[in-house]
């Protein structure tokens, strides 16, 4: 059983690389992203731009509020990381895309020691994620360049693809092949 975490900031690549490794690879990988756990908060949380700053466990939201909302969205964070590892003790193969920080790896690295897990950074240019994010309805202007500030951060990459040199479908077959997936 084999699980790959894609590391890497909003709008590096880390959804369209996901799907395509699912394409390629049997037995299937699910695909948990951090996004569909995000989507679970209250959108009373958010607002559309602007807003409070952020940090690295309210990675892409810009709240409206300010009472207890980190916590929230801390053990938000922290219910994805057990979910996941409660799939994995399933035996279900995984592909996990994650705007990770310090904290998030300390716990990934524990919950999933039992398991083979490859870690890939996930790396695009700055003008290509200033571009993403321009064309994205969903994401905050400037939250990618923000995140660049921790997301690498002390993070041990088993492989790094860089998706503004490599499309979705190169970098999922060059995982496939470095890794053996």
């Amino acid at each position: 059983m084999q699980i790959v975490i894609l590391n890497g900031v909003s709008s590096a690549g880390k959804s369209s690389l996901g799907r395509a490794l699912q394409s390629i690879t049997w037995p299937p990988f699910l695909h948990v992203q951090l996004d569909t756990f995000t989507q679970m908060l209250p959108t009373s949380f958010r607002e559309p731009a602007g807003g409070s700053e952020q940090t690295p466990e309210s990675t892409h939201l810009t709240f409206a509020r300010t009472d207890n909302i980190d916590e929230i969205v801390s053990q938000t964070r922290r219910g994805m990381r057990h979910a996941v590892a409660a799939m994995a003790a399933q035996g279900l193969r995984l592909v996990i895309d994650e705007v990770m920080d310090d904290v998030a790896a300390v716990e990934y690295d524990r919950l999933l020691a039992p398991y083979r897990t490859y870690v890939v950074g996930v790396v695009a240019s700055r003008e290509i994620l200033e571009l993403r994010e321009r064309n994205r309805r969903d994401r905050a202007l400037g939250v990618a360049l923000s995140q660049l500030d921790f997301v690498h951060r002390n993070i041990q990459y088993d492989l790094t693809v860089d998706t503004s040199a490599m499309t979705a479908m190169q970098s999922a077959l060059l995982m496939k092949k470095q890794l053996g997936l």
